[in-house]
């Protein structure tokens, strides 16, 4: 395992900053700091690294590898050296790839608007790598003011919620604190590590966390309704974590159905101060991406690159699952059904 990016020094510094935070040198270090399954695959010298692809080894639940980017990181796939001749990027990222474990199922998300975007897509399928497309949804500073966009049902609604609810900065201690109190009971990434991103980030001028508070029934237990947490570069503000009260035996008051949408138009106002584009961070779940695409109206799309290559063994782990997911939804339609499968880790 590496302590440091594989160019971490020189005039690496800049060129780090070029890329999107989830690819930047300061990010990549804190999303694998103290995690022993981290794998880096370099190319060129040491003196003069051409490219570079990190990613960590960790086993489901039944005990099958899988290799993904590094926690809490949403974007990760190859990354090179700029100035490179479109032969060396081809070159450089075969080299890559190549070099990729063939008894671990693999997945890597990768930006779709790198200079080298579609050699990663030809070098990724020649390796045997199924593509997969994944949106996210963008707002640029100058688009036209959500509200204005949505439905007059929904716009009522959060008008309503806005007149309950105040928004604050939330520590990046408490904000861990509460999304940690919120998960389900299945396994997910790291909390320490998504811990170590926002306290850096924040100290560097990358991040913040705010929550909504209901002001006219606060939670018992002294808790907000929702939380969120921003990460941005030079170019996107990126709408990285979220989380929901959730009602706890002590507590019967429910969280305000509206109050993630309040801190998502906070956020985007917030970009859009910074002259910077808004950007959904690909939500992975249907209720997400309708939350961007149906609600709130987003109306710019753009898709990531999704490559996954699965062994033999996990194909099969996953055609079982579905089918076991696929009986029970028929047997009880009503019944809420989580069977995982490869590349679900919550965010």
């Amino acid at each position: 395992m590496m302590d440091t990016a594989p160019w971490s020094h020189g005039s690496a510094e800049a060129d780090s900053q070029d890329r999107p935070v989830f690819l930047q040198d300061w990010w990549v270090d804190a999303a694998c700091r103290n995690v022993c399954s981290t794998v880096d695959i370099n190319a060129g010298s040491a003196e003069s690294c051409e490219g570079w692809l990190r990613y960590i080894i960790y086993r489901n639940k039944i005990g099958l590898r899988l290799g993904v980017s590094p926690f809490w990181t949403h974007l990760g796939g190859p990354v090179l050296r700029s100035g490179l001749s479109s032969d060396r990027q081809r070159h450089t990222i075969r080299h890559l790839v190549s070099e990729l474990p063939s008894d671990v199922s693999m997945r890597f998300v990768c930006d779709s608007n790198s200079d080298y975007a579609a050699i990663v897509r030809d070098e990724f399928m020649a390796a045997g790598f199924s593509l997969t497309l994944l949106p996210t949804y963008l707002n640029q500073p100058g688009d036209s003011d959500i509200l204005s966009r949505m439905k007059s049902r929904h716009r009522a609604q959060i008008r309503a919620a806005a007149n309950e609810m105040t928004i604050q900065d939330i520590h990046p201690d408490h904000f861990i604190r509460f999304y940690r109190h919120n998960l389900p009971s299945r396994s997910h990434s790291p909390l320490v590590a998504a811990h170590q991103l926002l306290s850096e980030g924040i100290a560097r001028g990358q991040a913040h966390a705010i929550v909504a508070i209901n002001m006219r029934e606060p939670c018992s237990e002294g808790m907000p309704d929702a939380a969120i947490a921003c990460v941005w570069d030079r170019n996107r503000y990126y709408y990285w974590l979220s989380t929901r009260r959730r009602p706890s035996t002590t507590n019967a008051s429910k969280p305000n159905p509206e109050a993630t949408k309040l801190l998502i138009l906070a956020a985007v106002d917030r970009a859009a101060m910074m002259g910077l584009e808004f950007d959904a961070d690909s939500p992975e779940t249907a209720g997400g991406r309708a939350l961007f695409a149906q609600i709130l109206r987003f109306r710019r799309i753009e898709h990531r690159l999704v490559f996954t290559r699965h062994t033999l063994l996990n194909k099969a782990y996953n055609q079982v699952t579905r089918r076991i997911k696929e009986t029970v939804k028929s047997a009880f339609p009503r019944a809420r059904v989580h069977v995982p499968i490869f590349g679900e880790i919550e965010r």
